[in-house]
């Protein structure tokens, strides 16, 4: 569900173990309060997706990109979903109405993708995008597509599996791409494209999916929290051993709650070690799943000194942000 009152907030260290708060609002810097997705490329911009315009911010400035009528170099739609950038540096932009790619040498934006086949736009209100192990390149939307980039140049062909609306995609690191659907619950495709609906009842609207360094498979959902794959039943079951709905995943040491903040508090915690959880952005390192929070991406500049953290929150909990991750750790259920 969209969180109307949703604000944007950098956290930048002063000192190792302290941090300083700097909000960012509508009335100055963003375009929007209703914030979609936050996503860091390769060149340390950050992107700031909102339904009302696309936002870049460069460390001390934003810039924001807006639709322009009659200039299809322009953003195509105000309404910016997700933003993606692959391994060769191309920046996607999914929007309301379709696939673009930034083009950084003249801060303008490519026509809409196309239809492979019949050379018309693709109509599609994108949902997210990942690059696969093979380097193909999936984006959902209204449908399942394969992307092209050649010259800069878009194509899409479509992917032939009886989903529509497939919802925000990961794969596995067996290669099985799993389909967040809400309501419906979460589908799972594996490489010889047998296609398996799971948590098709009473899933509390599946919302993002992760997979921890173990190879565990979580799902969060917004109001029935986590789940995990049990891999030989072949079915998600809850975990309910957590105490919150805001989690983030740790390197080292796998889901863990924000230290610092309790089950009923508005707010999340990240730090250096978090790694990416929940649908695609920041080039799959930072992000959290639960009710309370939109995105989360942790800004490394090495060292202890200079992380920026970007929280997408209901609301600020007053004082200083801890920068790292800290007890309680609860126990993830074994099922390797």
């Amino acid at each position: 569900m969209k969180n109307v009152f949703t604000f944007l907030l950098l956290l930048f260290s002063l000192l190792c173990n302290g941090q300083s708060p700097k909000l960012f609002t509508t009335d100055k810097e963003l375009s929007s309060s209703l914030i979609n997705q936050i996503y860091q490329d390769r060149n340390g911009f950050i992107w700031i997706a909102t339904e009302d315009g696309l936002n870049r911010y460069d460390g001390a400035k934003f810039t924001i990109y807006k639709h322009e009528p009659n200039n299809e170099h322009s953003l195509a739609h105000n309404f910016v979903r997700t933003v993606f950038e692959d391994s060769k540096g191309h920046l996607l932009i999914g929007t309301y109405i379709g696939i673009q790619m930034y083009d950084p040498a003249t801060d303008n934006f490519t026509p809409l993708a196309k239809l492979e086949d019949t050379g018309e736009t693709l109509e599609s209100n994108i949902n997210s995008f990942i690059e696969r192990k093979n380097g193909e390149i999936w984006v959902s939307g209204n449908v399942l597509c394969k992307l092209d980039i050649k010259d800069h140049l878009l194509t899409v062909r479509k992917v032939d599996i009886a989903v529509t609306s497939p919802g925000s995609l990961f794969e596995d690191k067996k290669q099985n791409v799993w389909m967040a659907k809400g309501e419906e619950g979460v589908y799972q495709l594996t490489p010889d494209n047998q296609l398996t609906l799971h948590l098709s009842k009473d899933n509390g609207y599946v919302k993002s999916i992760c997979e921890d360094q173990r190879g565990n498979i979580y799902v969060g959902s917004i109001r029935k929290g986590l789940f995990i794959y049990e891999k030989e039943r072949k079915t998600f079951v809850p975990v309910d051993s957590f105490p919150t709905k805001n989690f983030v995943a740790d390197q080292q040491r796998g889901i863990v709650p924000p230290d610092g903040f309790g089950p009923d508090q508005n707010s999340v915690a990240s730090s250096p070690e978090a790694m990416h959880f929940g649908p695609v952005f920041g080039r799959g390192e930072d992000q959290a799943v639960g009710r309370t929070v939109v995105q989360i991406s942790v800004r490394r500049n090495g060292g202890g000194n200079g992380h920026f953290h970007f929280f997408s929150v209901k609301r600020v909990i007053s004082g200083s942000a801890p920068s790292r991750i800290g007890k309680p750790t609860y126990p993830i259920p074994s099922l390797m």
